[in-house]
């Protein structure tokens, strides 16, 4: 977990849980060490099982923005 800002209206968090042991251990960080009336989670996911991960993080996020849970690479879309 790295805070790349913190200030007084907004703070900017990032993570890189992956699983459903890291995204339990954002969530509590997030519930013990950030309290805060409101909160948004960007997620781009890459698992067979978004559920796994998604799950911990239900509870202490009010909005969650998941992106394309495409693992293929841009290249291989035929996007480059």
């Amino acid at each position: 977990l790295e805070v790349v800002r913190r200030t007084e209206g907004a703070s900017v968090l990032l993570d890189g849980a992956r699983d459903a042991i890291a995204a339990a251990a954002l969530a509590d960080a997030l519930r013990s060490e950030f309290e805060v009336r409101h909160r948004v989670g960007v997620l781009g996911l890459c698992t067979d099982d978004p559920d796994a991960v998604l799950r911990p993080l239900a509870p202490v996020l009010d909005h969650l923005v998941v992106g394309d849970d495409s693992c293929e690479s841009f290249a291989e879309r035929g996007l480059l």
